[in-house]
This record gives structure tokens, C-alpha cells and sequence, in this order.
């Protein structure tokens, strides 16, 4: 389904879309149908094609109705106006598959490349990525940046986008653990990202951070003095203590700034707090402290 997504970027390069799928034709007319597929899906059902070009996956241990069927390799070829392979995309595992969107990228397909940002102290670098990505393909990345290319600081923003690129994936959870551990075990520091459903009151988690970071920052806005203002705690610190009050945050021209414990709020990371003593300690909209 990736590839639909990515096929008319495929036409306006001049380069024509087709599926080769190890099913009877019946079975492949109801999934196009189903899925409104605008590009031909050919017909694989005795697995002639895949043999011929050698990408039988033999490690596949196939069961149920695959159960004595050849299964390939999961891939793509580029194939110029002559039948000639110019270019092929395979993994040995198919989580690890590239992306269509990576595929444009090495054609030259513009607005969809990836950047490079230099600065004294670091390199940020982007990366093509597609509305809902295959299971392994973002772990598939990240690992080969920091083995190969020496990445040493990975963010992930946000968790939800990487929830809801993959929405039919039961173990996403367990991929991310495994994912951190390997970053941590190579010293790479990692940040996540995570938005709570909801602006102010109560507040929903789409996942329990808890279980996969080190440590958890928790930010929150809150009403008082007919203004808006933002709070920071430290919710977890695996190793070590941290400070348990909760104290405003600004931002401002001079950059990040931490003001006083909130003492004179109860209920701050409800949204909706109520006093408990004057709001004199609090900053005004320019980040100066209240007289």
C-alpha cells in the first residue's frame, strides 16, 4: 500500500508502476479492487517470475495457506524502456525494505530529499519518509546512521506520527525498547517526543513512556492571571535523584529559562490549577518575575 501512495510521484519522473504478487489472479482482483490500486498487478501464482530472477526468500518458513509455496524476497526493481535492470532495492529482512519516498530521492525526485544542516558543534541531518512506513524501516535507519555514518544524537518527533505511520503494528512498543537499548548501549543520546491528547484538563498518554525512556520531562500549560503559562517537572530519572517540584518555564529572547517552584498552585498538571497563595511569583508574558 506504500507504493500507491508514491505512484503518481513515480509518473511525473516518467517511470512507470507495476506489483508482481505470488497470488492467483482472482485473489489479486479483489485486493485491487479493494484497495482502489491504479497500476497493474501482475499475476506470480505459480512463482515462475520470482524464480527466474532468484529472489526466492528460502528462510521463509511459510504456514497456513503459504504452507509449500515460494515466497520472495520483498523488493524493488528499476527497470529502463529497453527491460534492462538498471538498479534493485532488497533486504534480506522486508521490515528493512527501503521506503518508495527513498527510492525518489535516489532518482532525484524533488521536494522529497533529504537535508543537511551544519553547525560548529553538530550536523543535523533529514531524511524522505512516507505517511505509513513498514514496521523496521525507521529502527532499519537509525541503526544504519549510527553504525555507518556515526550519528550520536537521534530525535524522534513525535511518537504519535511514528504510532500512526504504522496503526496495524502490535509490537511497536517492543521495537522501540529494543531500538533505545541498542542506542543506549552505543552511547547515542535519544530524545522523544510525545504530545498527550488534549490542550488543557485532563490529559491522555498515547503510550506509556515511562516504560521506554530514562528519563521524562512533563510539560504543561496552565491558566492564572488571565494568561497562559508553562510548567516543567521531572516525572522519572532512572539513575540517580532528580528534584520533585514542578516550576514555570519560559521562553523568551534570552533563551530557556526555569522560574521558582510553583508552592502557590495546587494541581498544576491538571491543566486547571487552583491557588493556594498569591500568583506574585509568577513571570509576566516578557519572562520578568511579578513584583
Amino acid at each position: 500500500m506504500e507504493l500507491a501512495g508514491q505512484a503518481e510521484s513515480f509518473r511525473k519522473r516518467g517511470i512507470g508502476v507495476a506489483s508482481v504478487i505470488p497470488e492467483p489472479v482472482a485473489t489479486i482482483k479483489e485486493f485491487v479492487t479493494k484497495h482502489g490500486l491504479d497500476y497493474p498487478v501482475l499475476s506470480d501464482a505459480d512463482a515462475a517470475i520470482i524464480r527466474r530472477f532468484g529472489i526466492v526468500d528460502r528462510t521463509f518458513k511459510a504456514t497456513g495457506d503459504l504452507a509449500g509455496k515460494d515466497i520472495p524476497y520483498a523488493g524493488t526493481f528499476l527497470v529502463d524502456e529497453h527491460g534492462t535492470i538498471k538498479e534493485k532495492f532488497f533486504e534480506q529482512a522486508a521490515e528493512n525494505r527501503r521506503t518508495t519516498a527513498s527510492i525518489l530521492v535516489l532518482q532525484g525526485e524533488p521536494g522529497t530529499g533529504g537535508q543537511e544542516i551544519r553547525a560548529g558543534h553538530f550536523t543535523l541531518r533529514t531524511s524522505a519518509s512516507n505517511a505509513e512506513v513498514a514496521p523496521g524501516q525507521l529502527t532499519h535507519q537509525i541503526r544504519e546512521s549510527v553504525e555507518n555514518a556515526g550519528v550520536r544524537f537521534v530525535v524522534i518527533d513525535s511518537l504519535n506520527g511514528f504510532l500512526n505511520a504504522m496503526p496495524e503494528e502490535s509490537f511497536l512498543v517492543l521495537q522501540l525498547h529494543e531500538l533505545l537499548a541498542f542506542l543506549g548501549r552505543k552511547g547515542v543520546v535519544t530524545i522523544l517526543v510525545v504530545a498527550q491528547n488534549g490542550l488543557v484538563g485532563s490529559m491522555v498518554s498515547p503510550i506509556d513512556v515511562t516504560y521506554l525512556a530514562d528519563t521524562v520531562l512533563l510539560l504543561r500549560h496552565f491558566e492564572a492571571g488571565g494568561e497562559l503559562h508553562r510548567a516543567i517537572s521531572v516525572l522519572k530519572k532512572r539513575t540517580g535523584g532528580h528534584e520533585s517540584t514542578i516550576r514555570e518555564l519560559h521562553f523568551g529572547r534570552n533563551g530557556l529559562t526555569a522560574g521558582e517552584p510553583l508552592h502557590q498552585f495546587r494541581g498544576v498538571l491538571t491543566g486547571v490549577p487552583t491557588f493556594v497563595s498569591t500568583a506574585a511569583e509568577l513571570t509576566d508574558s516578557g519572562g520578568r518575575r511579578r513584583d
